[in-house]
C-alpha cells in the first residue's frame, strides 16, 4: 500500500530449495505509482504533474512540477488507443494548454514522453460537453 503516488523501489525475496540446497533470489525494480482522480477532483500525480480543469470541456492546462527536458512530447489517447492530439513541449516550460474542445466526450490517456528517458507517464483527462 503506497500513501502517494512517486517512484518507490519494491523488492521480492524468493526462497527455494534445489540440487543445491536453499537458494535466496531477490529481484527489485523501481516502480512509478500513479495518483490519478478523475471527476470533481483536479487529476493529480503528486510528483510530476497537475491537470486542470479536470474534466474539461474546453482546454485542459497540464502543469509540470519539473519542467521536461528538450525532446518531451505530449500526447492524447482516445479510449480505444487512437492518437489524437500531438504537442511538442519546449524545454523549461512548466504548463501547456491542450485544446479539447473538438473531441467528444470521454475518457483519454494523456502520455508525457521524453526521449532517451524512462516509460512515458500517463495521466486520464475526462471530456466532458
Amino acid at each position: 500500500y503506497f500513501q502517494q503516488g512517486g517512484m518507490y523501489n519494491v523488492c521480492l525475496e524468493t526462497t527455494f530449495t534445489n540440487a543445491c540446497g536453499a537458494c535466496e533470489v531477490d529481484t527489485c525494480m523501481t516502480v512509478l505509482v500513479m495518483d490519478v482522480t478523475v471527476g470533481s477532483h483536479q487529476g493529480v500525480f503528486s510528483n510530476a504533474i497537475r491537470i486542470s480543469p479536470n474534466p474539461t470541456s474546453d482546454f485542459a492546462t497540464v502543469h509540470f512540477n519539473s519542467p521536461p527536458g528538450d525532446k518531451t512530447i505530449l500526447k492524447l489517447f482516445d479510449g480505444t488507443g487512437r492518437l489524437v492530439i500531438s504537442l511538442p513541449i519546449s524545454a523549461g516550460d512548466d504548463f501547456v494548454n491542450v485544446d479539447v474542445s473538438h473531441l467528444p466526450s470521454g475518457v483519454y490517456t494523456v502520455a508525457i514522453e521524453n526521449a532517451g528517458a524512462a516509460p512515458p507517464s500517463r495521466f486520464k483527462l475526462a471530456v466532458q460537453h
